[in-house]
């Protein structure tokens, strides 16, 4: 082993990838009023709460570290960027049931954007030519893009596309 490093506050791991630079990129779970890294001080808002945090491959130092709040995961994509996703039950946004949000960070940590759609997002998955898909389930009618989706019977399935 070359290289560990730890820190003070976050109490486990939960997903690990790797930049196309081969930069360890962290989704971490805090159930605690805050989390050092270094020089860095967190103090997220809920807790237990998820951060997504990037660090050095070279040197192992901090780069930069984001609140995430109820992040369920995220990916990374050929070229950098970084996506993560949620899921929710409530009404709003086009749905009767479940809501997912994802948002778009640039290898950098700065927040490209973020959209809400209809349905329960289980997995993502990159393509070809830049583009992205979202699989899950939903119930009743939801928004998705400019498609409206109304289940057959209970809950149904969904799959949407995204260009990166």
């Amino acid at each position: 082993m070359d290289k560990i490093r730890w820190w003070v506050g976050i109490d486990k791991g939960v997903k690990i990838e790797l930049t196309p630079n081969n930069e360890p990129v962290v989704l971490g779970e805090c159930n605690s009023s805050s989390a050092i890294f270094s020089s860095t001080t967190i103090s997220p808002s809920q807790n237990p709460s998820k951060l997504l945090i990037k660090h050095h491959s070279n040197n192992g130092d901090l780069v930069w570290v984001k609140v995430v709040e109820n992040v369920k995961d995220f990916k990374i994509s050929i070229s950098g960027n970084i996506y993560t996703w949620s899921s929710s039950f409530g009404f709003g946004f086009g749905a009767t049931g479940y809501t997912f949000l994802f948002s778009k960070y640039y290898n950098d940590g700065a927040l490209i954007y973020t959209q809400r759609q209809g349905g329960n997002a289980i997995a993502m998955s990159f393509g070809t030519n830049n583009n992205f898909f979202f699989t899950g389930v939903f119930g009743g009618t939801v928004q998705m893009g400019s498609t409206t989706l109304t289940d057959v019977g209970g809950r149904d399935i969904f799959i949407s596309q995204w260009m990166e």
